[in-house]
């Protein structure tokens, strides 16, 4: 596996060509949006083409840095382009405010991924929802 910035790199550029593509691309948005916030990717990434590398400390800066080095982008066009996919609608507002207020420097704060876990945990479980009734589907269909 390559260099985990470069991977991170990968869907980061995906996502950024998805939104560049218009309605072609932003039935994919979503689930970028999902796979980037539940893996940090949008935080530490490098552009493999370039051999640049990005850091960000706030999701916000991310959306709205200029590619490549971000999005290029604001949160409204985001939730818009997310409002019918619930988990990455929630887990754009989630990204959004984790970063202000609170303390963030305890141990717990370190240690505890809040929300977030919380809508991974439901974004593993919905997906295995959804392939079960796609197996059901398959089943039935087959017999």
């Amino acid at each position: 596996m390559p260099d985990i910035a470069i991977y991170n790199g990968r869907i980061v550029r995906d996502l950024m060509q998805a939104l560049a593509a218009g309605e072609s691309g932003l039935f994919q948005v979503p689930l970028l949006i999902k796979r980037i916030l539940k893996d940090d990717q949008w935080s530490r990434f490098t552009i493999e083409d370039t051999g640049l590398p990005f850091k960000h400390k706030r999701f916000i800066d991310f959306v709205t840095a200029k590619p490549l080095e971000g999005l290029g982008t604001d949160m409204n066009m985001l939730r818009s382009i997310c409002r019918d996919d619930k988990v990455a609608f929630d887990l754009l507002d989630i990204a959004e405010q984790g970063k202000h207020g609170g303390d963030h420097t305890s141990e717990q704060s370190k240690n505890d991924n809040g929300n977030l876990a919380l809508f991974t945990q439901e974004m593993n479980a919905s997906a295995l929802s959804a392939s079960s009734a796609k197996i059901g589907l398959i089943y039935i269909s087959v017999c």
